[in-house]
Order: C-alpha cells, then sequence, then structure tokens
C-alpha cells in the first residue's frame, strides 16, 4: 500500500520537475538575444567599412542606450520612423552625427539593406564617424526595430 502511494507522489513530483525544468531551458533571456543581436549589426557594419578601407567604429554604450529606446519606442508604435532628437540625446561633443532606422530585418541581413541604400550606405560608410549606438528590440508580434546612431568625436 505504502509503494502504491509513492509512486503517485513520484511521478507528479517527476513530472513537476520536467514542466519547471522545460520551461527554464525554452523559454531565451530577451536580453541576451538583443546582446547577440546588436553584437552581429556591429561586426557587420564593421566589415564593411573594413571592405572600404575604413577603421571600425567604437560601440558606445550611451549611444546604445539611446538607440535602444528609440527602437522600443518604435516597436510600441508599430511605426518605423527616425528619432527626431537623437543629437540630443547622444553624448554632447559630436562634431557629425546620423541615424540608421529599418524594421522587420533580422541582424543578420539589415546591415546588407542599408548597404543596398544610397542614404543608409553613407552613413555606414562615413570616414568621419568614430562612434556608434546599436538598438535591436524584437516586439510580442516578433516583429524587429533596429536603430543605429552614428557620431564623429574627437
Amino acid at each position: 500500500m505504502m509503494t502504491t502511494t509513492r509512486r503517485p507522489l513520484i511521478a507528479v513530483a517527476v513530472l513537476f520537475a520536467l514542466i519547471l525544468g522545460f520551461n527554464t531551458v525554452a523559454a531565451p533571456t530577451p536580453a541576451i538575444a538583443a546582446a547577440t543581436d546588436v553584437s552581429t549589426i556591429l561586426a557587420k557594419t564593421n566589415a564593411a567599412r573594413a571592405a572600404n578601407g575604413l577603421p571600425a567604429l567604437k560601440q558606445n554604450a550611451a549611444m546604445n542606450a539611446v538607440a535602444d529606446r528609440w527602437a522600443k519606442a518604435m516597436g510600441a508604435a508599430q511605426k518605423m520612423s527616425h528619432n527626431l532628437n537623437y543629437s540630443k540625446q547622444i553624448p554632447k561633443g559630436w562634431t557629425r552625427a546620423g541615424e540608421n532606422v529599418a524594421a522587420g530585418y533580422s541582424s543578420g541581413n539589415v546591415v546588407t539593406a542599408w548597404m543596398n541604400s544610397p542614404g543608409h550606405r553613407a552613413n555606414i560608410l562615413n570616414k568621419g564617424y568614430t562612434d556608434i549606438g546599436i538598438g535591436f528590440f524584437k516586439d510580442a508580434k516578433g516583429r524587429t526595430w533596429i536603430v543605429q546612431n552614428f557620431a564623429q568625436y574627437r
């Protein structure tokens, strides 16, 4: 009798542990995914610059925060648009600044799309830019919202 009582309890405990284990493993951390996406965009941007004889851009944490906030704002509004105030939001001291925005691309293909657009390409290949901020946001529907902020600092 004791054996039959323990078996269902053990089975329930094992089932509960499996459910918790699968939930923990199956749900990726959004912050990690975003960090990976930002790294991919940075690497592809700097590869495009290197292919054109330009130095790599330095990732700027304060500029990342501005770009990230704007990517989230676009996602919340469900509308792609430029941040008209980005140049007031990035760290002071810049002598030149620019912005690229995109929606619906993966981190693996957005730089290619920008490089195929003359205005976006000009920002990526601007000889004066020294720093970059990147924002990447995936909304609840799975659509991506991406921002690059560029600046030239001395």
